[in-house]
């Protein structure tokens, strides 16, 4: 079960070790950002609640890196719907500050509703990934990876092929 990880994990000290280097380093600044707004918070202020929902996403980021290279990058874009929520989230505190009362009270609106009033730009992905990866879908685009074409067989292996990495390039 963990040999597409290791050839992942090979991949990212040889060949995509600048890369691996880059994602790393991405986590070590966003957990610095997160201590950061918690030191400098009062409690339940707008630091701790963007600091909060940063930490939701960089746990959902890490999920999606680790289903990554387990060769389960498609099953991945289950997570990535709510770490564009996360990112849509802070921006509609950081345009609006006192909307941060909305968390605090457990009021938000719906993220669809928060990512039109911040002009939020993903609604395609969104799309994408409610038809295709956040719900159980038998689209071809959820259903491309399940099958091995060639020999028209199921792949009840999925492989590393290293695609996902190579599209952070």
């Amino acid at each position: 079960m963990w040999s597409e990880r290791k050839k992942a994990i090979d991949a990212l000290n040889n060949a995509l070790q600048e890369e691996a280097r880059l994602i790393y380093k991405g986590f070590e600044l966003t957990n610095e950002i997160i201590q950061f707004l918690y030191d400098a918070s009062e409690p339940i202020s707008f630091l701790t609640v963007c600091g909060l929902v940063l930490l939701k996403g960089r746990n959902l980021g890490q999920g999606i890196f680790s289903l990554a290279l387990d060769g389960l990058a498609q099953e991945a874009g289950a997570l990535l719907r709510p770490t564009i929520e996360c990112i849509e989230l802070l921006e509609y505190f950081r345009k609006d500050p006192k909307k941060i009362e909305e968390a605090i009270e457990g009021k938000l609106p719906p993220a669809g509703d928060i990512a039109k009033k911040i002009d939020g730009r993903l609604k395609g992905l969104r799309d994408y990934l409610n038809r295709n990866a956040s719900h159980f879908s038998f689209t071809p685009g959820a259903r491309l990876h399940l099958i091995d074409w060639r020999n028209e067989n199921v792949k009840l292996k999925q492989i590393y092929t290293g695609f996902f990495l190579l599209l952070l390039r």
